[in-house]
């Protein structure tokens, strides 16, 4: 699969950066996902889990505080409030819903 780089940052650190095969993010709208040649997008996000795959599959988790993901031909970028990497889909789940209380 064909892969495009990714940043999540927040304002005062990078969370994140590499080249992935895909993004699902929590839009305010409802999940959505973006792969490699994305049309140009700029979504809300809303608290909740950020699920990467890099190269081969492999999933990596980020509970998100909301903020906005933007998609252009050199890559995509999430910009949230607070951003936390997690080793389980549960643990991002509960970071990203201890995001939601303290807001």
């Amino acid at each position: 699969m064909t892969g495009f780089s990714l940043a999540i940052l927040t304002p005062d650190r990078e969370g994140y950066r590499g080249s992935v095969e895909s993004v699902t993010a929590p839009g305010q709208d409802g999940e959505f996902g973006v792969l490699a040649n994305h049309m140009p997008l700029v979504a809300g996000l809303k608290s909740g889990v950020a699920l990467v795959r890099e190269a081969g599959g492999r999933p990596l988790y980020f509970a998100i505080d909301g903020g906005v993901l933007g998609v252009d031909k050199s890559g995509a970028r999430i910009l949230a409030g607070r951003v936390a990497p997690c080793p389980t889909l549960e643990s991002a789940r509960k970071a990203a819903a201890d995001f939601a209380r303290k807001a």
